[in-house]
Order: structure tokens, then C-alpha cells, then sequence
């Protein structure tokens, strides 16, 4: 019975030890599994050919193994990882299984590129632990021998396809292509000929031309000796007309002397204001005069009456040349000429844009504002013949008139004079020769105004002029001024 007890105490010793040691290791198993590594579940659509066991690569370095495999009720798969405690898997990582032609199937952690970027940005890591399904991140398979096989049988089938239709398609596309070298061939011909005729007609163009050049060269060596010829022949005659331009400019100096030397009377002032009225009143007295020879000369009776007054009076003048005749004598007397008692004169002139100040703003005067014309002046010229003349007019008629009424003493090709100018107080003085002119006007004490023309004459007579000048000469409000002037 004692023995009984002792093995039975024995056994009970040895059962308390085995049990001691196992709950020893099982804790040190949990607290080394914890310390050197942690589990991490992934679904998978399908787990074909990978095995428990299977290596785990992360970028390419082991960080763990297939700890283990299972099936989902929706047919997917849970794949469970062991992985290292130092490892940690980004939440963009990408996780596949491989699987090669020879060796074991693998499982890849691959991380996802940024857009733009080949540097590997990680996001934040996974938790250390299995997460619930919905959780878990969905990997990918990769297509196995066989499934590779299939597609690429798919695709011969494809290729069989294509090449099947362009089979029956190559007649016709073999057809247009050798439409098409025909034409292009055509085109080279077609091409080829015209430049041939191009290149002839090049040739009769240039030979042309270089006769066209020659005949051009001998006619401009001509027209150059006839311009040498005449420039000697001219030489004298332009000597000439520089020599009285230059006399015509002295006399012009001395008459601009004079009217300084007048202008600076003191009493020249109140009797140009005295002369100023007076001419008004003559002014007035011309118009009614005028009126009244309207009415007169516009009865038809008077006319008749008129031409039958200067008939008489014409042959009273040749009966007294016969009479004259008779007795030895003549009369120096000829007919009574219109135009030695008046002249009309016309101008019609065209002005240049305004200017502008700075900012933008328009330079006007109380003569020259934005109008540019035509502007057509009319001038009656009374004893235009005489040593003394006298001129009325209106300029800008119909639009902005303005009253000019002046005397003009004439000396040789030069005359000058003062009065009324555009309805104000001034002087004006001109030039004239053969066919050139000039001429300036000096008017309103207020604003100080000079205009200076020049004239180009038609012919000897001065009836037919063309003229180019500038009004406000003096001033940012100039304007430049072209026009024609008649004279009947």
C-alpha cells in the first residue's frame, strides 16, 4: 500500500511538472510571437497555386511568410501574413501573387507612385493586426501558365482574324496602290514637261528683257546727254530768274521796312480807325449801289438799252478816229476794257486735320476750327491795272464768312497794303513774277496772325494759279493749306 502511494505521488509529481513546463512554453511561445513578429490578413479574388509557407517580399526584401489560407462564404479568398514586427505596410501598397515559370508561387508588396513622380510616397501604415473583412485591402493575382496560354490562344484567333481580312482586302488595296503610282508617275510626266516649258519660256523671257534692258539703257543715256544739254542751254535763264528773285526779295525787305516804319505811327492807329468807319459807310453805299445795278441791269429793257448806249459809243470812237485820221492825228484812245476797271477773283482751298495739344484736346481759333473745307473765297478787285487798287471780299462763304476790304499799292511785281483782313485789322504784301509767287498776310492785333502762300502760275497773265501755304504760321494751331485761284 506504501507502494501504491509513492508511485502514485510520483506520478502526480510528474504530471504537475509536464504541466508547469507546457504552460511555460506556451507563454514564452505568445510573448515571442508578439516581441518577433504579427499577423496581417489580405483577400484575395482567387489564391490559386500559392501554399502556406510561401515567402512575402516587400520592395524586394523577405519581411514574412503565409502563415495561412482560407475560403470565404463569397468565394474569395483570406490570405493571413506573418510579417516581422519592424515591418510596415502603407495603405497605398499594392498587394500581388506571383507566380513564376519555375519555383514557388510569392506574395509582393508593391507601393503605389505618386502621379508625376517616380519617388515612393507611403502613406500611413496598416494596424499591426488581422482586420475585419470589409477592412482587409484586395490584392490581385497574377495569370498563371495555363491562363497565359488561353489568352494568347485568344489572340492568335484575333491575329487569324485580321490577317484573314486583309487577305481578302489586299486585291483591292494592292489595286488603288499601283492607281496611285500610276498617277504619281503621271503627275512626274506632267511635271517634268512643264518645267521644260517653263524653262523655254524662261529663256525668251529673259532675252526679252535684256533687249528691253538695253533699249532702256541707250534711251536713259540719251534723255541724260538732252538734260545736259539743256541745263547748259537753261543756265542763263535760271541765272536771270535768281537774279530778279533776289532783287524781287531786296524790294520785298524794303517794303516790309516801310510798313513797320508805318505801323510804328502813332497816328497811323486812329487813322486806320478813322479810314475803318469811313469805308464802312462806303461799304454800304457799294451795296446799295450794287443793288440798285441789279435792278437796273436785271430789266431786260435797260440791258438792250445799255448795249445800244455802248455801240454808239463805239462808233462815236471810231468816227472820231477816221475824223482824227483825216487831219494827220489818231486817238490814243481804244476801247473802254471791263478788266481794266474791275476784276473778280475766286479761290477754292482745301485745309489740313486740326492739331491736337497733349492731351488729346483740339487746337482751334475763331478762324480755323475742325472744318477742313473746301472753303471758297470770292474778291471783287476794283482798278486792278492802276497804282492803286482796291479789294473786296468774302472768304469762307456760306460757312464761317468773314469780310476782307483793303488797298494795295502796286510797285513793279510787288505790292502791299492794309486794311480790313477776315474782319480784322491788318497788312499784307506779295511777289508775283512770271510764273512763280509769294505772298503773306499780317492781320488781328489780338491774336498776332501770319499766313504766307506760294503761287505757281499757269501762264504770263496770272489768270490760273495753283497755291500752297500755311494760315497761323506762328502758332501750334497752323494749319497747311492747298487751293486754286481764278481770275476774270
Amino acid at each position: 500500500m506504501l507502494a501504491v502511494n509513492k508511485r502514485a505521488a510520483v506520478g502526480l509529481f510528474t504530471l504537475l511538472a509536464l504541466g508547469t513546463l507546457l504552460g511555460v512554453f506556451v507563454i514564452l511561445s505568445d510573448t515571442l510571437g508578439k516581441a518577433h513578429g504579427y499577423k496581417f490578413g489580405v483577400r484575395f479574388p482567387s489564391a490559386a497555386a500559392l501554399n502556406t509557407g510561401a515567402l512575402v517580399y516587400e520592395s524586394g526584401v523577405i519581411v514574412g511568410t503565409v502563415d495561412s489560407i482560407s475560403l470565404l462564404p463569397d468565394y474569395s479568398s483570406e490570405v493571413v501574413l506573418g510579417l516581422h514586427a519592424n515591418v510596415d505596410i502603407p495603405s497605398n501598397a499594392h498587394f500581388l501573387i506571383v507566380q513564376p515559370l519555375q519555383g514557388d508561387p510569392t506574395l509582393r508588396i508593391i507601393l503605389h507612385p505618386v502621379m508625376g513622380n517616380q519617388d515612393f510616397v507611403a502613406a500611413a501604415p496598416f494596424p499591426h493586426e488581422v482586420l475585419p473583412l470589409e477592412q482587409q485591402p484586395m490584392g490581385k493575382a497574377t495569370l498563371s501558365l495555363a491562363e497565359f496560354l488561353a489568352e494568347g490562344q485568344n489572340q492568335f484567333a484575333r491575329i487569324d482574324s485580321l490577317l484573314a481580312q486583309f487577305q481578302q482586302r489586299a486585291p483591292q488595296l494592292l489595286a488603288g496602290l499601283q492607281a496611285t503610282l500610276s498617277n504619281a508617275t503621271r503627275l512626274t510626266n506632267d511635271a517634268d514637261a512643264s518645267l521644260v516649258d517653263l524653262r523655254s519660256a524662261s529663256r525668251t523671257l529673259t532675252a526679252q528683257l535684256t533687249q528691253s534692258l538695253a533699249l532702256a539703257s541707250a534711251n536713259m543715256i540719251d534723255i541724260t546727254e538732252q538734260l545736259d544739254e539743256a541745263t547748259k542751254q537753261g543756265q542763263p535763264h535760271i541765272q536771270h530768274m535768281l537774279t530778279e528773285a533776289d532783287l524781287a526779295s531786296t524790294q520785298l525787305a524794303a517794303s516790309l521796312d516801310s510798313l513797320h516804319t508805318i505801323a510804328a505811327d502813332p497816328a497811323l492807329h486812329t487813322n486806320i480807325i478813322e479810314a475803318t468807319h469811313s469805308l464802312a459807310a462806303t461799304t454800304e453805299t457799294l451795296a446799295a449801289l450794287l443793288q440798285d445795278l441789279r435792278k437796273v441791269t436785271g430789266d431786260a429793257q435797260t440791258q438792250s438799252q445799255l448795249r445800244d448806249v455802248v455801240a454808239h459809243v463805239d462808233a462815236a470812237s471810231q468816227k472820231a478816229d477816221a475824223l482824227l485820221g483825216s487831219f494827220g492825228g489818231k486817238s490814243n484812245k481804244g476801247p473802254v476794257s471791263i478788266s481794266s476797271l474791275a476784276s473778280l477773283q475766286v479761290r477754292v482751298s482745301e485745309l489740313s486735320p486740326e492739331q491736337h495739344d497733349a492731351h488729346g484736346r483740339p487746337l482751334r481759333t475763331a478762324l480755323l476750327g475742325k472744318d477742313q473745307g473746301p472753303q471758297t473765297d470770292l474778291a471783287l478787285v476794283v482798278l486792278p491795272q492802276a497804282p492803286t487798287s482796291v479789294v473786296l471780299g468774302v472768304n469762307d462763304l456760306g460757312y464761317n464768312p468773314t469780310l476782307t476790304l483793303a488797298a494795295l499799292k502796286h510797285a513793279g511785281p510787288a505790292s502791299y497794303g492794309g486794311g480790313i483782313l477776315y474782319s480784322r485789322l491788318g497788312v499784307t504784301a506779295g511777289l508775283d513774277g512770271k510764273h512763280l509767287g509769294v505772298s503773306t498776310n499780317v492781320y488781328d492785333p489780338r491774336h498776332g496772325t501770319v499766313d504766307v502762300y506760294g503761287k505757281i502760275f499757269a501762264d504770263e497773265t496770272h489768270r490760273a494759279a495753283l497755291y500752297v501755304g500755311e494760315r497761323d504760321a506762328t502758332h501750334d494751331t497752323r494749319r497747311d493749306v492747298l487751293g486754286i485761284q481764278l481770275s476774270f
